[in-house]
Protein backbone atom coordinates (compact mmCIF):
# COMPACT_ATOMS: atom_id res chain seq x y z
CA UNK A 1 0.00 0.00 0.00
CA UNK A 2 1.05 3.58 -0.54
CA UNK A 3 -0.54 5.14 2.53
CA UNK A 4 -2.59 4.60 5.67
CA UNK A 5 -3.98 7.02 8.22
CA UNK A 6 -5.77 10.37 8.20
CA UNK A 7 -4.55 12.24 5.14
CA UNK A 8 -7.53 13.13 2.94
CA UNK A 9 -8.29 16.46 4.60
CA UNK A 10 -4.64 17.47 4.43
CA UNK A 11 -4.39 16.64 0.73
CA UNK A 12 -7.49 18.66 -0.15
CA UNK A 13 -6.51 21.64 2.00
CA UNK A 14 -3.11 21.85 0.31
CA UNK A 15 -5.11 23.64 -2.40
CA UNK A 16 -5.68 26.42 0.13
CA UNK A 17 -9.43 25.77 0.01
CA UNK A 18 -12.05 24.51 2.47
CA UNK A 19 -15.58 23.14 2.10
CA UNK A 20 -17.13 26.09 3.97
CA UNK A 21 -15.96 29.69 3.71
CA UNK A 22 -16.86 32.84 5.63
CA UNK A 23 -17.50 35.72 3.23
CA UNK A 24 -19.12 39.11 3.80
CA UNK A 25 -20.44 38.10 7.20
CA UNK A 26 -21.96 34.78 6.10
CA UNK A 27 -20.95 31.14 5.95
CA UNK A 28 -21.06 29.89 2.35
CA UNK A 29 -20.63 26.54 0.64
CA UNK A 30 -17.48 26.04 -1.41
CA UNK A 31 -18.33 22.59 -2.76
CA UNK A 32 -18.22 23.75 -6.37
CA UNK A 33 -14.64 25.01 -6.16
CA UNK A 34 -12.59 23.52 -9.04
CA UNK A 35 -9.48 23.06 -6.87
CA UNK A 36 -11.41 20.99 -4.35
CA UNK A 37 -12.80 18.93 -7.21
CA UNK A 38 -9.29 18.40 -8.57
CA UNK A 39 -8.02 17.16 -5.20
CA UNK A 40 -11.07 14.96 -4.64
CA UNK A 41 -10.59 13.37 -8.06
CA UNK A 42 -6.99 12.54 -7.17
CA UNK A 43 -8.10 10.92 -3.91
CA UNK A 44 -10.72 8.93 -5.80
CA UNK A 45 -8.09 7.75 -8.27
CA UNK A 46 -5.55 6.51 -5.71
CA UNK A 47 -8.36 4.79 -3.81
CA UNK A 48 -9.59 3.03 -6.94
CA UNK A 49 -6.06 1.88 -7.75
CA UNK A 50 -5.75 0.20 -4.35
CA UNK A 51 -2.97 2.41 -3.03
CA UNK A 52 -4.76 3.11 0.27
CA UNK A 53 -4.91 0.81 3.27
CA UNK A 54 -8.18 1.96 4.82
CA UNK A 55 -7.96 -0.17 7.96
CA UNK A 56 -7.36 1.27 11.42
CA UNK A 57 -3.79 0.19 12.21
CA UNK A 58 -3.52 1.98 15.54
CA UNK A 59 -0.13 3.69 15.35
CA UNK A 60 3.01 4.05 13.28
CA UNK A 61 4.77 1.08 14.85
CA UNK A 62 1.93 -1.21 13.81
CA UNK A 63 1.46 0.40 10.39
CA UNK A 64 5.12 0.23 9.37
CA UNK A 65 6.27 -2.96 11.08
CA UNK A 66 6.00 -5.35 8.11
CA UNK A 67 6.87 -2.99 5.26
CA UNK A 68 3.46 -3.19 3.58
CA UNK A 69 2.69 0.54 4.06
CA UNK A 70 4.99 3.24 2.70
CA UNK A 71 3.46 6.37 4.28
CA UNK A 72 1.56 6.66 7.57
CA UNK A 73 -0.21 9.97 8.16
CA UNK A 74 -1.33 10.70 11.72
CA UNK A 75 -0.65 13.00 14.66
CA UNK A 76 2.60 12.77 16.62
CA UNK A 77 0.81 10.84 19.37
CA UNK A 78 0.83 7.87 16.98
CA UNK A 79 4.56 7.98 16.24
CA UNK A 80 6.19 8.96 19.53
CA UNK A 81 6.81 7.20 22.84
CA UNK A 82 5.85 3.53 22.68
CA UNK A 83 4.34 4.16 19.24
CA UNK A 84 7.58 5.54 17.84
CA UNK A 85 10.59 3.97 16.13
CA UNK A 86 12.88 1.48 17.84
CA UNK A 87 16.60 1.04 17.32
CA UNK A 88 17.20 -0.28 13.82
CA UNK A 89 13.96 1.07 12.34
CA UNK A 90 14.49 3.05 9.14
CA UNK A 91 11.89 5.77 9.53
CA UNK A 92 11.71 9.29 8.18
CA UNK A 93 9.34 12.25 8.39
CA UNK A 94 8.11 14.07 5.29
CA UNK A 95 5.54 16.85 4.87
CA UNK A 96 2.22 16.25 3.16
CA UNK A 97 2.85 16.88 -0.57
CA UNK A 98 2.01 20.43 -1.57
CA UNK A 99 -0.37 21.31 -4.37
CA UNK A 100 1.69 22.16 -7.49
CA UNK A 101 -0.91 24.84 -8.31
CA UNK A 102 -0.65 26.55 -4.91
CA UNK A 103 2.54 28.41 -3.94
CA UNK A 104 1.52 28.80 -0.28
CA UNK A 105 2.84 26.49 2.40
CA UNK A 106 -0.25 25.04 4.05
CA UNK A 107 -0.82 23.31 7.38
CA UNK A 108 -4.12 21.62 8.23
CA UNK A 109 -4.89 22.59 11.80
CA UNK A 110 -7.16 21.85 14.70
CA UNK A 111 -7.90 24.49 17.31
CA UNK A 112 -6.33 24.51 20.76
CA UNK A 113 -7.56 26.84 23.48
CA UNK A 114 -6.86 27.26 27.18
CA UNK A 115 -10.11 28.03 28.97
CA UNK A 116 -10.30 30.41 31.90
CA UNK A 117 -13.32 29.33 33.92
CA UNK A 118 -15.83 32.04 34.80
CA UNK A 119 -15.73 32.86 38.49
CA UNK A 120 -12.09 31.87 38.89
CA UNK A 121 -10.08 34.02 41.26
CA UNK A 122 -6.71 32.62 40.13
CA UNK A 123 -5.90 35.66 37.99
CA UNK A 124 -2.16 35.61 38.61
CA UNK A 125 -1.90 31.85 38.11
CA UNK A 126 -3.73 31.98 34.78
CA UNK A 127 -1.65 34.94 33.63
CA UNK A 128 1.54 33.06 34.54
CA UNK A 129 0.37 29.92 32.73
CA UNK A 130 -0.44 31.87 29.56
CA UNK A 131 2.94 33.58 29.70
CA UNK A 132 4.73 30.23 30.13
CA UNK A 133 2.91 28.83 27.10
CA UNK A 134 3.81 31.89 25.05
CA UNK A 135 7.47 31.74 25.99
CA UNK A 136 7.74 27.99 25.35
CA UNK A 137 6.54 28.54 21.79
CA UNK A 138 8.32 31.79 20.91
CA UNK A 139 11.55 32.12 22.91
CA UNK A 140 14.49 30.48 21.10
CA UNK A 141 16.08 29.18 24.30
CA UNK A 142 12.88 27.49 25.44
CA UNK A 143 12.22 26.13 21.95
CA UNK A 144 15.69 24.56 21.97
CA UNK A 145 15.00 23.09 25.41
CA UNK A 146 11.71 21.69 24.10
CA UNK A 147 13.50 20.08 21.18
CA UNK A 148 16.07 18.43 23.42
CA UNK A 149 13.38 17.22 25.81
CA UNK A 150 11.52 15.65 22.87
CA UNK A 151 14.64 13.94 21.51
CA UNK A 152 15.55 12.61 24.95
CA UNK A 153 12.07 11.10 25.27
CA UNK A 154 12.22 9.74 21.70
CA UNK A 155 15.84 8.63 21.22
CA UNK A 156 15.21 6.96 17.85
CA UNK A 157 13.88 10.16 16.33
CA UNK A 158 16.66 11.99 14.48
CA UNK A 159 17.13 15.74 14.51
CA UNK A 160 16.22 15.76 10.83
CA UNK A 161 12.88 14.10 11.59
CA UNK A 162 12.14 16.61 14.35
CA UNK A 163 13.15 19.62 12.25
CA UNK A 164 11.05 18.44 9.30
CA UNK A 165 8.01 18.09 11.54
CA UNK A 166 8.53 21.52 13.09
CA UNK A 167 8.98 23.18 9.69
CA UNK A 168 5.83 21.55 8.32
CA UNK A 169 3.80 22.71 11.33
CA UNK A 170 5.39 26.15 11.59
CA UNK A 171 3.17 29.14 12.29
CA UNK A 172 4.84 30.74 9.27
CA UNK A 173 2.65 28.48 7.14
CA UNK A 174 -0.96 29.20 6.24
CA UNK A 175 -3.08 27.37 8.80
CA UNK A 176 -6.28 25.86 7.43
CA UNK A 177 -9.39 25.18 9.50
CA UNK A 178 -12.73 24.37 7.90
CA UNK A 179 -15.72 26.13 9.45
CA UNK A 180 -17.70 23.04 8.51
CA UNK A 181 -16.25 21.31 11.56
CA UNK A 182 -17.96 23.81 13.87
CA UNK A 183 -21.32 24.64 12.31
CA UNK A 184 -23.87 22.12 13.59
CA UNK A 185 -24.33 18.55 14.76
CA UNK A 186 -25.26 17.46 11.26
CA UNK A 187 -22.16 18.90 9.63
CA UNK A 188 -19.69 18.70 12.44
CA UNK A 189 -20.20 15.84 14.91
CA UNK A 190 -17.11 13.69 14.48
CA UNK A 191 -17.39 9.93 14.85
CA UNK A 192 -21.17 9.96 14.49
CA UNK A 193 -21.38 8.79 10.89
CA UNK A 194 -23.77 5.94 11.71
CA UNK A 195 -26.63 8.39 12.29
CA UNK A 196 -26.03 10.35 9.09
CA UNK A 197 -24.16 13.28 10.59
CA UNK A 198 -20.47 14.16 10.32
CA UNK A 199 -21.09 15.46 6.79
CA UNK A 200 -17.96 17.63 6.63
CA UNK A 201 -15.71 14.69 7.36
CA UNK A 202 -17.52 12.60 4.75
CA UNK A 203 -16.98 15.31 2.15
CA UNK A 204 -13.26 15.16 2.81
CA UNK A 205 -12.86 11.39 3.03
CA UNK A 206 -15.51 9.43 1.17
CA UNK A 207 -14.06 9.76 -2.33
CA UNK A 208 -11.10 7.82 -1.00
CA UNK A 209 -12.76 4.92 0.78
CA UNK A 210 -15.56 2.40 0.40
CA UNK A 211 -18.73 2.43 2.48
CA UNK A 212 -20.15 -0.67 4.20
CA UNK A 213 -21.59 -1.81 0.87
CA UNK A 214 -18.28 -1.51 -0.97
CA UNK A 215 -19.29 1.71 -2.74
CA UNK A 216 -16.62 4.34 -3.40
CA UNK A 217 -18.22 7.68 -4.30
CA UNK A 218 -16.99 10.02 -6.99
CA UNK A 219 -16.81 13.70 -6.04
CA UNK A 220 -19.77 14.42 -8.30
CA UNK A 221 -21.87 11.81 -6.48
CA UNK A 222 -20.75 12.94 -3.04
CA UNK A 223 -21.35 16.62 -3.77
CA UNK A 224 -24.83 15.95 -5.12
CA UNK A 225 -25.63 13.80 -2.10
CA UNK A 226 -24.73 16.42 0.52
CA UNK A 227 -24.89 19.82 -1.19
CA UNK A 228 -28.48 20.54 -0.15
CA UNK A 229 -27.73 19.48 3.44
CA UNK A 230 -24.76 21.85 3.59
CA UNK A 231 -26.85 24.71 2.19
CA UNK A 232 -29.63 24.08 4.73
CA UNK A 233 -27.27 23.94 7.71
CA UNK A 234 -25.46 27.10 6.62
CA UNK A 235 -28.75 28.96 6.16
CA UNK A 236 -29.77 27.96 9.68
CA UNK A 237 -26.61 29.30 11.29
CA UNK A 238 -26.56 32.43 9.11
CA UNK A 239 -30.15 33.21 10.10
CA UNK A 240 -29.33 32.61 13.76
CA UNK A 241 -26.30 34.91 13.64
CA UNK A 242 -28.30 37.61 11.83
CA UNK A 243 -31.06 37.45 14.45
CA UNK A 244 -28.55 37.60 17.30
CA UNK A 245 -26.72 40.62 15.89
CA UNK A 246 -29.80 42.73 15.08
Amino acid sequence: YGINGWFQTQIIQQTGKTMVNYEDGKFVSNLNDPDIERAENMLYDIGKKGYVNGNWLGNAKQALKDGNVLFYCMGTWAMTGNNGPSEGDDWGVVPVPSDPQNDEKVMTADMLAYMWVRGSTANDAVKTWFECCRMANTDEEYKANGKQKFLNANPCWTEEMYDTFMEASSTENKFMFDYGYGISSMLSDDGASADGSCVTRKLYEYTNKEDDNGKQYSWTELREMYSATVDTELKTINDAVAAYTK
